[in-house]
């Protein structure tokens, strides 16, 4: 049985039960219109759903709702914070924690808070602050395994591969991570010899990036079986021959390949770094291998695809993008040149369309081969192209995994996969990297780009 209203709310919360949940509260908020837990949970509700603002203002004025009582409300204010954060909003989010910090006694409390404020500083180009504030965590709480991560992860933009990779590893005792079951095989201890099963747990772009590593498990192993995204199914198959592949990463049920399997151990695809490039030992060649070409490759002296849009509101579409517009100096560079879109979202064919209209430039759109499930078929158009220029998308990692010379915008702000320096990668030879001269600011980068195509 339950204490209360706000006692079985809680429960309903932490199974996700929502819609009781706030109907609970919105009745308790009903009888007091301050009711400062009420107005906390709520705001947990909201923010959990992406009801962001909404949350926030709950949230508030949970805090105010204690602060007449004269104590601070420590839960809220990391509510609050969160909230923020959800929006980018990381200067309001760093001022709510700091404040929370000051008031918070808990050495616990106080390390969730430091974790926190360092991650306003991961790929956001500023790592040295996020590690010094997960180093603050770590002394406050040595068992705070998200300090761990989070300093892994600003360790990683900066090119420190051992301890960027041991954080990373944290990740599952955060609970930010869950290893995939394959019966009772237990993980890969790096154990040489063995049948390894590896799968697959990030986006496309990320478990591209990873299969670098698969030739490495190959050599350490007895035999290697790869449990993919669907949509790398097919180019995995013909990149990796001697691999047994499936394309049932994302099945929940039981897996028929796995019956009767003689695997010993399982492991991450995402995890081999950790295995196989402490000291960076990227060679930067290229890994995958692409289908029949698409067309006729030679119709003009110059086939260049690209690609304006990356990533989603979490990811920080609003950072990885620019409007198609904005890259007509390159598209004007090479007049002889014929261009391709190789954006994959659902408005690409109208934005396209509309730039011809506007400015005569035309670029070709074939959704069915840069908007299919099946991405064999993308890598298959983008092998048939002279250059690739995008921003950073999933198709700068396919283009540096087949080895197709591949220039990327990157912004000021961006994830540790594209360093916080520099015109190049380690693990993609032909990807080139042209950087923002100040964020937010594309125009030197694109006017830098425009300037190569001419020379191409």
């Amino acid at each position: 049985m339950f204490s209360g209203p706000l006692d079985e709310a809680k429960v309903l919360i932490s199974r996700g039960d929502l819609a009781p949940a706030i109907q609970i509260l919105s009745q308790a908020l009903n009888d007091d219109f301050w009711h400062d837990e009420a107005l906390m949970m709520l705001g947990v509700c909201h923010i959990s759903v992406g009801n962001n603002g909404f949350g926030a203002v709950l949230s508030a004025a949970a805090i105010d709702a204690r602060a007449a009582k004269g104590k601070p409300y420590l839960e809220a204010m990391m509510n609050l914070g969160a909230a923020y954060k959800a929006e980018h909003k990381n200067e309001d989010a760093g001022k709510v924690w700091l404040d929370a910090l000051r008031h918070e006694t808990a050495t616990t409390e106080r390390a969730k808070l430091m974790v926190n404020i360092a991650g306003l500083f991961v790929n956001e180009g500023q790592p040295d602050r996020a590690i010094t504030w997960c180093d603050r965590a770590i002394k406050e709480d040595p068992k705070c395994q998200k300090a761990y991560v989070q300093r892994g992860m600003a360790c990683l933009e900066l090119g420190r591969w051992r301890e960027g990779w041991e954080g990373w590893s944290h990740t599952y005792a955060a609970g930010d991570r869950h290893r995939k079951r394959y019966g009772d095989l237990l993980p890969w201890d790096g154990t040489p010899g063995q049948h390894v099963i590896v799968y697959g747990d990030q986006g496309i772009g990320d478990e591209i990036w990873a299969a670098a590593c698969l030739a490495d498990l190959q050599k350490a192993s007895r035999k290697v079986t790869l449990d993919c995204h669907p949509r790398l199914e097919a180019l995995f198959r013909r990149s990796f021959p001697e691999i047994e592949v499936y394309g049932s990463r994302k099945d929940l049920s039981e897996l028929a390949w796995l019956k009767g399997s003689d695997a010993e151990a399982h492991v991450c695809l995402a995890d081999l770094p950790g295995f196989f490039r402490n000291e960076g030992e990227w060679d930067g060649r290229a890994y995958l291998r692409a289908g029949e070409a698409f067309g006729d490759v030679r119709k003009t002296p110059l086939r260049v695809g690209i690609s304006w849009t990356g990533g989603t509101k979490r990811t920080r579409t609003d950072l990885r993008s620019l409007p198609l517009e904005a890259l007509q100096p390159i598209l004007r560079a090479r007049p002889d040149a014929q261009w391709f879109s190789l954006q994959y979202t659902p408005d690409a064919a109208r934005q396209v369309c509309e730039l011809e209209e506007k400015t005569g430039i035309r670029a070709a759109h074939y959704p069915g081969w840069v908007e299919c499930y099946d991405y064999d078929r993308t890598a298959s158009f983008v092998a048939s192209l002279d250059l690739v220029i995008t921003v950073c998308t999933t198709v700068h990692h396919l283009a540096g995994a087949l080895g197709v010379p591949c220039w990327t915008l990157v912004p000021t702000r961006a994830s540790w996969r594209y360093q916080t320096d520099g015109e190049t990668l380690p693990w993609y030879g032909s990807a080139r990297l042209f950087r923002q001269d100040k964020d937010g600011d594309w125009s030197g980068a694109v006017e830098r780009i425009a300037r190569e195509v001419e020379r191409f």
